[in-house]
């Protein structure tokens, strides 16, 4: 069973490698995140803009973090508002698993 607290643990075999760039699973728990999304104007990858206070991940994830995959499923090439209606459609799981560079 997986852990019902959000972890930020690298996905690649060396714990002690997280440094920017590496790519990193994040478990939030079921309601809304709280995250503020955005898309860089010359395009590219949706980042995390801001987080609330009351985010349940703010220990987590980091502004500018690039959500790259929600459950697995490739978002990289997604606008922020698609990544947010993802995550909204999924607020009910158990768990999200949130994928970031």
């Amino acid at each position: 069973l997986a852990s019902s607290m959000p972890v930020r643990a690298p996905t690649d075999f060396d714990a002690n490698n997280a440094t920017p760039g590496t790519r990193i699973d994040i478990f939030a728990p079921p309601g809304k995140l709280g995250v503020v999304l955005d898309v860089p104007p010359e395009g590219g990858t949706a980042y995390v803009k801001s987080f609330n206070d009351t985010c349940p991940i703010k220990d987590q994830i980091r502004q500018g973090d690039k959500i790259i995959a929600i459950d697995d499923e490739d978002v990289s090439k997604k606008e922020a508002v698609d990544i947010s209606m993802v995550l909204a459609r999924k607020s009910n799981q158990i768990e999200r698993k949130i994928t970031v560079l």
